[in-house]
C-alpha cells in the first residue's frame, strides 16, 4: 500500500488545521496509509546546535525522541504533506523543530530526492507565502519536488473546492507519479555542495555519503537522476 507522511505542526487541537488535516487524513486513509503526525504524538525535543552530527551522521538527540522514526516514515513514503498555522508571517514553532531537527543535513545530501511534497498553511488573512517559503527552500534543497502550496485564511470562500483540489492533486500523483525536472536552485545547490564536500576529509560523513551514493561522480544533479530514478532506493544510508 502507498504511503503518506502527514506532520501537522500546530498545537491548537481545535483549530482550522486540525480539521482540514483530519479531514484529509480520513480521506487518503481509504486507500493509502498516513502516517499522521503531530506535537501530541510526536517527541521533538529543539536543536541543541550540536555540529559533530555533519562529522559522524549521529545525532545523539535522534535517540532521545522520536525523530528516528519520523525520519525513517518520511524516507519510506511516498508524499509528504506539511501543514502549518502562520504566526507573524512565519511557521509554527514546532514545524520549524521539525524542519531543523529532519532536515538539518538532508539539505547537503538530497535525501529526498524526486519525493513529492505538498505544504498548507493557514492564517487570518496574510502572512501565509513567508510561512510557505521557509518550508519549501528546505525540502527543495533537500531534493524534493513541490506539488504546490495551498493556503487557507479565514477571508477565503471557497475553502471547500481547495480542499478537494488538494486530494486530488494527491491523490494523483500517488496514483500516476508525476514526471520530475531538477530545478536550477536543486542544481546550483548541488554544484555548491559538491566543491564544499569535496574539500572535506575522506572520513567526514557527509562526504563518505556523497562518495558511496556516487553523487561525487556525477556532472550534475540531473545526470544523478536520470541514472538512478528508476533504482528502487536511490540512496544507501
Amino acid at each position: 500500500m502507498k504511503k503518506v507522511f502527514m506532520f501537522n505542526s500546530s498545537y491548537n487541537e481545535d483549530s482550522r488545521i486540525y480539521r482540514l488535516t483530519d479531514y484529509i487524513t480520513n480521506v487518503l486513509k481509504e486507500d493509502l496509509h498516513v502516517n499522521y503526525r503531530t506535537p501530541f504524538n510526536t517527541s521533538m525535543f529543539p536543536h541543541n546546535g550540536n555540529t559533530e552530527y555533519y562529522e559522524t551522521g549521529v545525532h545523539l538527540q535522534d535517540k532521545q525522541d522520536d525523530i528516528n522514526l519520523v525520519k525513517k516514515e518520511i524516507l519510506d513514503s511516498d508524499l509528504i504533506v506539511l501543514a502549518t498555522p502562520v504566526y507573524c508571517h512565519m511557521a509554527s514553532s514546532a514545524m520549524v523543530v521539525f524542519i531543523e531537527r529532519v532536515f538539518s543535513n538532508w539539505v547537503h545530501l538530497f535525501r529526498i530526492l524526486g519525493k513529492p511534497y505538498i505544504i498548507i498553511t493557514t492564517s487570518e488573512s496574510n502572512g501565509n507565502n513567508k510561512a510557505y517559503s521557509y518550508i519549501d527552500n528546505n525540502l527543495e534543497i533537500a531534493g524534493g519536488m513541490s506539488l504546490g502550496h495551498f493556503p487557507f485564511k479565514n477571508i477565503d470562500t471557497d475553502e471547500k473546492e481547495r480542499l478537494e483540489d488538494l486530494i486530488k492533486v494527491a491523490k494523483d500523483v500517488i496514483d500516476q507519479g508525476s514526471s520530475i525536472s531538477i530545478t536550477d536552485k536543486q542544481e546550483s545547490a548541488f554544484q555548491t555542495y559538491k566543491y564544499v564536500l569535496g574539500q572535506y576529509d575522506f572520513e567526514n560523513y557527509e562526504r563518505k555519503y556523497w562518495e558511496s551514493n556516487k553523487l561525487m561522480q556525477a556532472d550534475s544533479l540531473n545526470d544523478f537522476w536520470e541514472l538512478y530514478k528508476n533504482r528502487g532506493k536511490i540512496f544507501n544510508d
